[in-house]
């Protein structure tokens, strides 16, 4: 792989270090990939729209190539996003 490759910014991915902090750095890294690859197919007028909400799909090799987290890795990382939301919403 050539250095200006690997320094490139198609290479990163983009989080929130404070998310990271309150549910864990794989969640924040699927949640970061999710923001860019909505704001993508945003910008190619990819996204779904039904009932007013927007939608679009990764699947999980995708996302395994733009993050590397494995399928285990992006499931629990995934539950605790979704245990944060719940935590959050319930008060």
């Amino acid at each position: 792989m050539k250095l200006i490759s690997i320094l490139s910014g198609k290479g990163f991915v983009m989080y929130n270090k404070e998310l990271a902090h309150k549910v864990s750095v794989n969640g924040a890294i699927i949640f970061g990939q999710l923001c860019s690859s909505y704001e993508s197919f945003g910008s190619k007028g990819m996204l779904t729209i039904r009932d007013n909400n927007e939608y679009f799909f990764l699947t999980s090799e995708t996302i395994q190539e733009e993050t590397a987290l494995t399928y285990k890795q992006q499931m629990k990382a995934i539950k605790e996003l979704w245990e944060s939301h719940l935590r959050n919403t319930s008060t």
